[in-house]
């Protein structure tokens, strides 16, 4: 069994956007994906088909199909880890989640990856995880404190960390400053709300409050690659650290 972080991971934060009404699965993607809580209904709304009375509802598939829009690298997990010991010998045998139901506490404890982030289905509703912390519409809680941890687990979907993004992040660079004044993205784009986030702070905005506002990690990466390769290696983003200025 694997220890409780007591401490909340870092932007584990509900969209400043959000609505209330049954759209669990709506709020989980746009936390687990860094987007505004109107982005993740958009999309959902559009692969879902959903008409205009729709309250927010999503299926397994759907929330599966917004992954793949949003180019999202994930794992669905049909399993979890029974562990079992004879003695001194230990046996990890997989059980499917349909023949051998699991709490959604127990899988917390026994088989997620404290540093993966995850979209967990249960029985009537939809919750990130990480660290052994739990986030959904009434806000985020250790998994001990968590309203639904007797819940049985349907689903288990791990977002994967996509290396292009980790490459641009890791170099500790923790402020964002615009060099233009003009968005140059498409207007009403995904691209173009997460620059506008950035021109709409032109003495500099930190990655933290950069992801809370609804900017993509996947967006800050391309703007900062793409154009300081077209506009005559100028970058329309520049980085800096805290402590430079």
């Amino acid at each position: 069994m694997k220890k409780i972080i007591n401490e909340k991971p870092e932007g584990f934060v509900n969209p400043d956007d959000q609505r209330g009404g049954p759209n669990c699965g709506v709020t989980a993607v746009a936390i687990a994906m860094g987007i505004t809580f109107k982005q993740s209904w958009e999309l959902h709304k559009r692969v879902g088909k959903k008409s205009n009375k729709w309250k927010g509802s999503t299926r397994d598939g759907e929330r599966m199909l917004v992954l793949h829009k949003l180019n999202a690298k994930f794992r669905e997990h049909k399993t979890w880890d029974n562990i079992t010991t004879y003695g001194r010998l230990t046996k990890s045998t997989k059980l499917p989640f349909k023949n051998y139901p699991i709490s959604l506490q127990k899988y917390v404890k026994w088989s997620c990856n404290f540093t993966s982030t995850y979209i967990i289905t249960t029985t009537g509703h939809v919750q990130v995880v990480k660290g052994g912390w739990v986030i959904d519409q009434g806000g985020s809680k250790p998994i001990h404190e968590f309203w639904g941890k007797n819940k049985k687990i349907t689903q288990v979907i791990e977002i994967l960390p996509k290396r292009q993004f980790k490459r641009v992040l890791e170099k500790s660079f923790t402020m964002i400053y615009p060099k233009v004044k003009d968005n140059p993205r498409k207007v009403n784009t995904f691209g173009w709300h997460s620059m506008q986030i950035i021109l709409d702070n032109p003495d500099g905005i930190s990655y933290e409050s950069f992801i809370k506002k609804g900017g993509r990690a996947k967006d800050l990466t391309w703007d900062y690659k793409y154009w300081s390769k077209v506009l005559d290696k100028l970058r329309e983003i520049k980085f800096a650290n805290k402590c430079s200025r």
